[in-house]
């Protein structure tokens, strides 16, 4: 017979056995880090920016954009003092420059057309304007104010980054400065 820490022994491995939710779980595949973008203004201030990974179609084409050259010598057309800076080649209307997508459209339960969800950015981050046919970017904005409010003088636009390090840089950035370039760092 099973003395008493026998009979211990065999509750304990019939517990473990009969699935009381202590199961082994493999470790799920680790994040991929979220990758990084390096601006550089005309005076040298340099700003650094995580992508968020929430719209992944338009992080490729922003990634794209910065591959292609898009930003390099882009001018800052639009300033508000304390607020955000445009910068990008603005797109203009017959101009060979369009790029962008205009965003899929979806619908409900019931077959109408839905308003897309779009996260604008607010402060403390990077954004692609939309324009009012819909497309996205390649402008792009940033948004370094110290009040939410101030951002409703921002353009329509779709955020997709935070703004790391530089907000306060920049403060300096004025309209017509350029932007130098941008590059993806980790």
């Amino acid at each position: 017979m099973l003395g008493r820490m026998g009979l211990m022994a065999v509750a304990l491995v019939l517990a473990a056995c009969s699935g009381n939710g202590y199961t082994y779980k493999a470790h799920a595949k680790p994040a991929l880090p979220k990758p990084f973008v390096e601006m550089v203004f005309q005076e040298g201030q340099k700003v650094r920016v995580q992508m968020l990974g929430q719209d992944a179609e338009l992080e490729n084409a922003f990634m794209s954009w910065v591959e292609q050259g898009v930003y390099t010598n882009a001018p800052v057309y639009r300033q508000l003092p304390g607020v955000f800076v445009l910068a990008g080649k603005p797109r203009l209307k017959g101009e060979g420059f369009v790029m962008g997508t205009a965003p899929a459209p979806q619908v409900d339960a019931k077959g109408q057309p839905m308003a897309p969800k779009v996260h604008e950015a607010g402060v403390g981050h990077l954004g692609l304007v939309v324009h009012a046919d819909g497309t996205v970017g390649p402008e792009m904005i940033l948004i370094y104010g110290k009040s939410v409010g101030a951002c409703c003088e921002a353009p329509k636009n779709v955020r997709i980054g935070a703004i790391r390090e530089g907000r306060l840089i920049l403060e300096s950035v004025k309209r017509g400065d350029n932007l130098l370039g941008v590059a993806r760092t980790l």
